[in-house]
């Protein structure tokens, strides 16, 4: 095996997972606000936010303004229990739109300007329907409650005007969604009922569709529609009068947020394509309330998750990451030249961060400048690139990558290194529970895969199968264990691995190595091939998430 000082150190170097360093690299918990000591209020009723402000509902009426503008995706782990302001408006939950923060009530809703985020004004209030749940969409908001769906203009967001109302036929109204001309509202009893709502001054009843237990929480994404029920639900709406259940899966207490394609229930985190709900990570449990649901606020880098008395900040997954940049003279001069490219239809705007592999910033030259942040802006189908001198002493760690947007899924990325006069070309690598990557072991060659656990507190077992070039399964399961936020680069040939078997082969070994990871995870994998002449060629990983609670 070909293993130069040099070689070896640069393979280390780069075998370093996407997320080696101690960053929030899926909903990871990373704060905490708590209702102030002495409120009167038992539990929480709601959560939005606005420039680093957090406005909270509470179950007296309580309405509390904290400041949470140095909360860090990297830690450390913080406690707000101090708002800033405080009143007591009364209402059921929370939602904003723009400048305004509607708080939804029994039988009207206030408005709050939120010009100065730090000092909400109260702006007036609206009555007619029962305004307890809200959502909005373009410049109508919908709202339900007691026996009552409702829809107001809100053209002039300060000055909503009720347009349509309907009955529940005696029922209560405690969540909403929209898809189209269509409004679905989960009730108690327990039933998602469907209304049709083309415009005009009437709301029109399609029918109810009986559930085992209360719709907590409605979200559409494409042509489907999610609740949060005693359980995680996903409905076709391929026919939108008529949801047709296609998954279900556990979920507790009466949480729930949709980021990007990332349904948020109570410790677990699920992955939603179309009819498919599959789990992605998980977090600790909060303890939560058994009265009405709680809206939700999310950020491009927080979701704010209300428990009874207190909401859990979690850090959510960045844009993207490189599984590693090299800056730095050890030989030649090695460097890292970052791409990106937005393919979406809007301008995206982000930054661009290097860490050290302990996670902390690491400022790299660029132009004569050290930087540890780089900021980007392209414009709809436009790029952006910057390369690392590649002087100064060798350094290296991941480069993490966070749009202002909102799971932003329009940006893409190639890192281009040029190391020990050769150039290899890495792409962002996913969270996943099985990946699969061609493997070689030659005189000319040898592989490594770099694995990492990204939770804070859940460590992983990865199951490591071996294949020949045939798809026939060789050598005995090895079984590796990654403790939380652990990280490991490994040669197949390593001992811990397949070293035996294949070191009984005298004319090497060549084809797929699968990790399954079989507690805890998902985790990220990269792979490379070492070369003889010290040249590193990045080998194509295959991951997946595969169907399953």
């Amino acid at each position: 095996m070909i293993r130069s000082a040099s070689c070896l150190a640069f393979l280390v170097c780069l075998l370093i997972s996407p997320l080696v360093a101690p960053l929030a690299a899926q909903f990871d918990p990373v704060a905490e606000i708590v209702l102030p000591s002495g409120s009167s209020s038992t539990w929480i009723k709601g959560v939005a936010q606005m420039q680093g402000y957090v406005y909270v509902l509470a179950s007296a009426g309580d309405f509390y303004v904290y400041d949470a503008r140095n909360l860090s995706v990297d830690g450390p782990f913080r406690t707000l229990n101090t708002p800033i302001s405080s009143s007591t408006p009364g209402g059921m939950s929370l939602l904003r739109r723009g400048n305004a923060l509607y708080i939804g009530g029994g039988g009207a809703f206030t408005i709050k300007d939120l010009t100065n985020p730090a000092a909400p004004v109260t702006a007036g209030e609206v009555g007619g329907g029962a305004p307890s749940f809200l959502t909005a969409s373009n410049n109508y908001l919908f709202a339900t409650g007691d026996n009552s769906v409702s829809v107001y203009s809100i053209a002039d967001p300060f000055h909503p005007t009720l347009l349509a109302s309907s009955t529940l036929d005696g029922r209560y109204g405690e969540s909403i969604a929209l898809y189209g001309d269509y409004i679905y509202v989960g009730t108690v009893p327990t039933a998602l009922r469907v209304y049709s709502w083309a415009g005009g001054a009437t709301i029109t009843f399609v029918r109810e569709i009986a559930l085992e237990a209360t719709p907590y929480h409605l979200f559409v994404n494409g042509a489907h529609l999610a609740g949060i029920l005693d359980s995680a639900v996903v409905w076709s709406l391929a026919d939108p009068t008529f949801p047709l259940r296609t998954k279900q899966q556990p979920a507790a207490g009466r949480l729930g947020a949709l980021w990007g394609n990332k349904l948020i229930t109570n410790g677990v985190v699920y992955s939603w394509h179309g009819p498919s709900l599959e789990k992605f990570s998980q977090y600790a449990q909060q303890e939560t309330s058994t009265g009405s649901p709680v809206s939700v606020a999310g950020t491009a880098e927080f979701v704010f998750l209300p428990g009874r008395k207190k909401i859990t900040v979690l850090a959510t997954p960045p844009t993207l990451i490189f599984p590693q940049y090299v800056n730095g003279q050890a030989g030649a001069r090695n460097s890292t030249r970052l791409v990106l490219r937005n393919s979406g239809t809007t301008k995206a705007t982000g930054v661009a961060r290097f860490r050290t592999s302990a996670g902390t910033a690491n400022p790299v030259p660029i132009s004569g400048v050290s930087k540890s942040e780089v900021t980007y802006s392209m414009l709809a189908g436009g790029t952006f690139q910057v390369t690392t001198d590649g002087t100064g002493a060798l350094t290296n760690g991941p480069l993490e990558i966070r749009s202002d947007a909102i799971a932003d899924l329009a940006i893409s990325g190639t890192e281009i290194f040029d190391l020990l006069g050769y150039s290899v070309s890495v792409q962002s690598a996913p969270l996943a529970k099985v990946h699969r990557a061609f493997v070689s072991r030659t005189a000319a060659e040898d592989t490594g895969v770099a694995m990492y656990n990204p939770s804070f507190d859940v460590p992983c077992e990865v199951e490591a199968r071996l294949f020949d070039t045939n798809g026939g399964e060789v050598a005995a399961p090895v079984t590796l264990t990654l403790a939380a936020r652990n990280q490991r680069a490994i040669f197949v040939t390593d001992a811990s691995l397949f070293k035996s078997y294949i070191a009984s082969l005298p004319g090497g070994f060549e084809g797929t190595m699968q990790l399954n990871v079989t507690a805890g995870g998902p985790i990220a994998v990269l792979s490379l091939l070492q070369k003889s002449n010290n040249a590193l060629l990045a080998v194509p990983v295959e991951s997946e998430t595969p169907p399953g609670p």
